[in-house]
Parts: structure tokens; sequence; C-alpha cells
């Protein structure tokens, strides 16, 4: 969670360092700044509990404790201490911000919504009320009031890229493909120079079915990054869709061995092409750490079974990656063994339940229409 206090310590510059409420306050903003959470959290109890720190310094205090709080995922106390910060500042943009970032994780989504409503009455010019309530909206699938927000930043010109950004990857994960290409577009066309404009673009084009002009996009940002192992192995993927198996296992031999991602995909892909891989997994590869299980199952060293354990034992933190990725890798697997009507129900869940971010969404709904 990204909390956006970062000036407070301008305020105390001029405060004598012997003053010992401030030299507290002042510790607590270094240690925060440096990620010291757990040490700030004390500084700035200190600061709070004697008299003396300034008056305009003490919301600062607690939104700053709060963040901290909130960073080591001590929910209930950081909402105390936005609370008391809200108390001295009722308007304070920041603080309303980082209160709504934790009342959405904590699934309390009517107060969160008024926080985020009330940022946008006290800046109607910033981006971050509306993002934040359109990022709620598109997460509880609730994509028209979604794609409203987003539309916020383009309409009154203050943040047209922004907007454009975020309505595009709601326009996907609700399916409107069409739409979510023309934000794409004008998003090219307003940041030209963009790279993130541009893969935008070509992710679009690749979950519609236009894989020439995703290629094109993909060469583009290859050739401005020729070492990006990730744009690499998105363009072996592209190929994989595209049936150009050989192509895509060219560029997958050559990516890092160590990373669990690029050994799934070549044996995916080289089983496509007809031609099953019998070399042993790479050393560096964990076993135990996710997607390590996994790579345990397609060398032929694990089961379904141990997967799900696995699964279980990563807890929900990682539920959604779990789940997303088990369902789709288990159900290649199953493929690789012709064991169509097992890795049926398994692509159809990960095609389903995938959010649109996740690969293996579109490939789970490439796969199924090529074995239906």
């Amino acid at each position: 969670m990204a909390f956006a206090w970062f000036c407070a310590g301008l305020a105390v510059a001029s405060v004598p360092a012997e003053a010992s409420p401030y030299s507290d306050f002042n510790a607590g903003i270094a240690l925060r700044n440096s990620g010291e959470c757990r040490e700030a959290i004390a500084r700035f109890s200190s600061a709070l509990a004697v008299p003396g720190l300034l008056d305009d310094l003490r919301p600062v205090a607690f939104h700053a404790r709060g963040a901290c709080h909130a960073e080591l995922n001590e929910y209930p106390a950081a909402l105390d201490d936005f609370g008391d910060s809200l108390k001295l500042d009722p308007n304070d943009y920041d603080t309303l911000a980082d209160r709504a970032s934790v009342l959405i994780e904590l699934k309390r989504y009517d107060e969160a919504e008024a926080d985020l409503r009330k940022l946008q009455n006290i800046r109607p010019d910033l981006t971050p009320g509306y993002a934040m309530l359109g990022a709620m909206y598109e997460a509880l699938g609730k994509y028209h009031q979604a794609i409203e927000q987003f539309s916020v930043p383009i309409d009154n010109e203050t943040n047209p890229a922004a907007g454009y950004a975020l309505r595009a990857h709601a326009y996907l994960s609700y399916g409107r493909t069409r739409d979510a290409l023309d934000d794409a577009e004008d998003l090219v066309k307003l940041k030209p120079d963009s790279r993130a404009a541009l893969r935008l673009r070509a992710w679009v084009y690749e979950l519609r079915g236009d894989y020439d002009d995703a290629m094109r996009d993909f060469d583009a940002l290859i050739r401005g990054t020729p070492s990006s192992p990730d744009l690499w192995r998105s363009k072996a993927l592209l190929y994989w869709k595209m049936k150009r198996y050989d192509d895509a296992a060219g560029i997958l031999a050559t990516l890092d061995p160590s990373d669990g991602y690029n050994v799934l995909w070549l044996a995916i892909v080289r089983a496509a092409g007809g031609k099953l891989s019998s070399e042993p997994a790479p050393q560096k590869i964990d076993p135990k750490k996710w997607p390590g299980p996994l790579n345990v199952l397609y060398q032929g060293h694990g089961t379904p079974e141990s997967v799900r354990a696995a699964i279980t034992a990563d807890g929900p933190d990682y539920s959604e990656r779990d789940e997303c990725e088990g369902a789709f890798y288990v159900g290649e697997w199953h493929l690789m063994h012709n064991e169509v009507a097992l890795a049926r129900p398994l692509l159809k869940k990960a095609a389903t339940t995938c959010v649109v971010d996740y690969v293996e969404r579109s490939a789970a709904e490439v796969q199924l229409e090529q074995i239906e």
C-alpha cells in the first residue's frame, strides 16, 4: 500500500534539535522514510506523549504513525491514528487517501467510498480520488461505476493520460476490448514516446486476437529495451498463441532457467509443438517457492494433489495468484498427458476466475478454443 505523505520533515527545519518532542518527531520521519517502521512508531509515540509538540505537527505525527501501522498490516491501529489526525485536520488529502486504502483492505467499502468522495470534493482537480474509487469499483465488478470514475480526469482534462490507462483496464475487465483499444490508441497519441502506452496497446491487441498488430508493438518495445526478459517472454507467449511453437521455444530457451515461469512455458510450447522435454529441472528453482510446486509437477516428481496442498499452504495472501496459475498450469499438464477431460474444467476455471492482468487468463481462453 502506498502512502502519499513525504514532505512533513520540511515543516520542522527551524525547530531546535534539543527539544525532545521535535527530535523524536524528526527521528520518526527519518526512520519512516528509511522503511524502519517499528522504530518510527516508537519515536512518533514519544513525540505525541509529552506536551510541547506544535499543534500543526500533531496531525502529521498521527498520520505518519498510522502509515507505519498500515505498512505493518496493523490496520486497527492505523485507523485509530488516521482518525486522530483527521480530528485535528479534517480535510487533509493524504490522510483521507491513506485511510480509504486501509478501509478497502478491510473490505469496508462504504466507509472507503465516503472518504474518496470527500477527496473529490476537496480537490476535484487531483486524480487519486477518482482513481482509487474507480479501482475499488472495478475490483467489485461494478464496471459501469469504475468507467465513470476513470472518465472524470479525461473529461475534465486534469489527467487524461491516467484516465485513458485506467479506463482501458476497466474496459478489458468488462470484456469491452473495442473500447479498451480506443483508449489505448488515444493514450499512444497523447504520449507517443511512452513505452507504457505502447505496452498497453500491445496488450489490448493481444487480448483482441490481433496478433500481428500486437507483435508489431512488442517488436518496437524490444528495440527500445532489448535486454528486457519480460518483453521477450511476452513475445514468446504471443508466438504460442499464433501456433508458432518453434519460434516461442527458441526465445524461451534463451531466458533465465532459474525463473520457474520460463521453465513452465518452455515445456508448454515444446509439448504444443510435439517435442516433449525430458530435461532435468534447473537446480536454482526452489521447489517450495511458487511456482516451484508446478515445476516439480512438470518434472514428474509431483501430482495435482501436491500442487493443491502447496496452494493451501501458501495461505490467503496468495490465493488469487495461486488459484489462477494453479488451474492453468495443472490444466496444461493434463493436456501434455492427453487427459483432455481433466484439463478442460481447470482451463475453464482459469479463463473465468483469473483477473484480466494474469497472462494465464487469456492463455486459457486460447487453449480452450483449440480443444473444444
